[in-house]
């Protein structure tokens, strides 16, 4: 009963239920009981409770410490990432005499892994080292704890470490479905394409080697193979391409994974769709668009609408952006509502094509939205003008002063939220008399004229600008190009 109130998130029935035993018996509970109850409480993360239960309870009860009750606490203070209580309870079980499992040690580690710390990460490290030494074998389960941290923080260098790590042990750790996944998304996320689809070739081959599937002498029904390439998994595959500019290898990505049955949600989409921008593949993109809409009957979201928008104006289709633009405004058939990203588009889009009246109507409804976003924004961004300040500045072709407050924040190196838009204002916004008047404004423009090779997907990036002794430079970190 216990259990299932657990099962149910009802921990304080759970907690009534051991009250009215404890009450109404004349036998206490017994240890086995109090873990259950601990279970619970540690699943529910009620941290008084449990810390109660058992530092306090335990002995005062008489009751002897087993391991598996000390699982329940040290996977509590995992998930609070509190290593240190973890550590203390390790040393607690050795002092206890109880025999530590490879459960154990697979919970201490994913302590010591949430923790942050570079020092106990190596701590980590060699605990699973020393675990043959203690005749316990390491599982890919504990392997995966690593790999599933390093993937979260982008650490493909300690990701790979780990992967080695495997290889060292003896016998050596086969990776499984899991390993491959989280390693292929921290590769793709951290900028190395290539390595990761070299580790889903990788994963691809043992999937050849191995039987479709497996007659499972328990159950009597057939089960799938351990190596299935999940969801998880193509969306490292499809980052990838997206980083390399590959938008047909991305669609591609995107069949396979229907011909595997594996789900295509509108996150892969996006990616496989971002991958056929920026490699000017727009009727591709276009058409890949179109098939999913047309087969899930799912309203786009956001992200894929703003999407949607730079393929038809990258096209010149202004009248079928405008369009898209207005049934999200009017949330036509479940269309989403605009959002900041949104206006950013639409205002490059507008500069670029000089519609000024356009742009400055569309800031407008930027300030009026988003004028506190944009300032915190810009205080997260270090030393910097508000981008909308400066953008200000543009849209009233007030050359000279917003040049100067350019290159203020070009001085600091600042990214900025607007810079490709402002870059575009920058080249196109003249006040000739000022510029014709004035040698040193003459000199600035010279400057900021080599800016406009930018590209008019630049704005999807986030983007760096450095100054040198002559000139501005803009790096995207999209793929580090200068």
């Amino acid at each position: 009963a216990i259990k299932a109130y657990g099962r149910l998130r009802k921990p304080y029935l759970a907690k009534a239920v051991f009250e009215w035993f404890e009450k109404d018996h004349s036998s206490s509970p017994d240890i086995y009981l109090v873990s259950s109850l601990l279970y619970v409480l540690a699943k529910n993360r009620m941290v008084e409770d449990a810390e109660h239960l058992f530092w306090n309870e335990i002995p005062r009860r008489g009751l002897k410490y087993n391991v598996v009750t000390a699982h329940s606490l040290m996977y509590l203070y995992a998930r609070l990432k509190r290593p240190h209580d973890a550590l203390r309870l390790y040393e607690m079980i050795r002092k206890e005499g109880l025999q530590c499992t490879i459960v154990t040690y697979g919970i201490l580690v994913k302590a010591l892994m949430l923790s942050g710390d570079p020092l106990l990460h190596e701590v980590a490290k060699r605990i699973v080292q020393s675990l043959p030494e203690m005749k316990l074998q390491p599982t890919v389960e504990l392997f995966n704890q690593m790999f599933e941290y390093y993937a979260a923080t982008n650490r493909a260098d300690d990701a790979l470490e780990v992967q080695r790590l495997m290889q060292s042990c003896k016998p050596p750790v086969a990776m499984n479905s899991i390993s491959y996944g989280h390693l292929i998304f921290c590769l793709s996320r951290c900028k190395k394409p290539r390595q990761a689809l070299h580790w889903f070739r990788r994963l691809r081959e043992q999937q050849m080697a191995t039987p479709p599937k497996r007659w499972s002498q328990s159950t009597g029904m057939q089960t799938p193979p351990l190596l299935i390439a999940n969801e998880y998994t193509y969306m490292g595959v499809l980052n990838a391409y997206a980083s390399l500019r590959d938008g047909q290898s991305a669609v591609r990505i995107l069949s396979e994974m229907m011909d595997e049955q594996v789900r295509v949600d509108q996150n892969h989409l996006a990616t496989a769709l971002h991958a056929c921008i920026v490699s000017n593949q727009l009727s591709l993109a276009e058409a890949v668009l179109g098939a999913y809409l047309h087969f899930t009957q799912e309203a786009p979201d956001v992200v894929v609408c703003n999407l949607w928008l730079r393929v038809l104006w990258q096209q010149g289709k202004d009248t079928e952006g405008g369009e898209l633009l207005q049934r999200m405004r009017n949330q036509t058939q479940g269309y989403p509502l605009p959002v900041l990203t949104t206006y950013r588009d639409v205002l490059q889009h507008q500069i670029v094509q000089e519609r000024w009246r356009e742009a400055e109507q569309t800031f407008v409804t930027i300030m009026s939205q988003y004028s506190h976003h944009l300032r915190t924004l810009g205080r997260t961004q270090g030393s910097m003008s508000d981008a909308f300040e400066i953008l200000s500045f543009a849209l009233g072709s007030h050359s000279k002063a917003m040049k100067r407050a350019f290159d203020d924040d070009v001085a600091h190196g600042s990214g900025w939220f607007f810079a490709p838009s402002i870059v575009q204002a920058l080249t196109r916004a003249h006040d000739d008399q000022e510029e014709h008047h004035s040698v040193e404004a003459e000199d600035q423009r010279a400057s900021t004229d080599a800016l406009n090779w930018i590209p008019s997907d630049a704005a999807m990036f986030p983007v760096t600008v450095e100054m040198n002794s002559t000139s501005p430079i803009i790096r995207f970190e999209e793929d580090d190009s200068v």
